[in-house]
């Protein structure tokens, strides 16, 4: 079962576990995309994190309209050391058919995932590797 999740973006978004897919945090500017959509094409540059905060570099086509982003995550931490958390990144391009390039960075805040792991865990100190499904992309989260 995927969670539909959004880590606030100052600028997009990623949310945590429930019952069902639920939406934690809009993205920033974004309005709340159906859980069905979120499958635009887009080329995820880099990644890095600074404290809690992803950021991702992207381009995709459009350039007509205002594209949203968010993350996904099913909800459950892989075992392993450190624990892994496959996320998605969903794109709506909103019907963009333009086929400029354009590239942006999209951030996103990670504490809803930290808190999600400190309350499965009952800990307050720890990391977790993200893995950005699709992609090559990994970054270690430390907390």
């Amino acid at each position: 079962m995927r969670h539909l999740l959004f880590i606030a973006v100052m600028g997009s978004g990623l949310g945590l576990a429930g019952c069902g897919p639920a939406v934690v945090v809009e993205a920033e500017g974004d309005s709340k995309p159906p859980l069905s959509i979120g499958n635009a094409p887009v080329d995820i540059k880099s990644v890095s994190l600074s404290g809690d905060i992803l950021e991702l570099s992207l381009s995709y086509t459009g350039g007509c309209a205002r594209h949203s982003f968010w993350l996904e995550w099913d909800g459950i931490f892989l075992t392993s050391s450190p624990v892994q958390v496959p996320i998605v990144l969903g794109h709506d391009a909103r019907g963009d058919r333009c086929e400029a390039l354009p590239s942006e960075t999209r951030r996103f805040d990670l504490t809803p995932l930290k808190e999600a792991w400190r309350q499965g865990h009952q800990q307050t100190e720890g990391s977790m590797s993200i893995r950005i499904q699709g992609t090559p992309h990994s970054v270690l989260y430390t907390f």
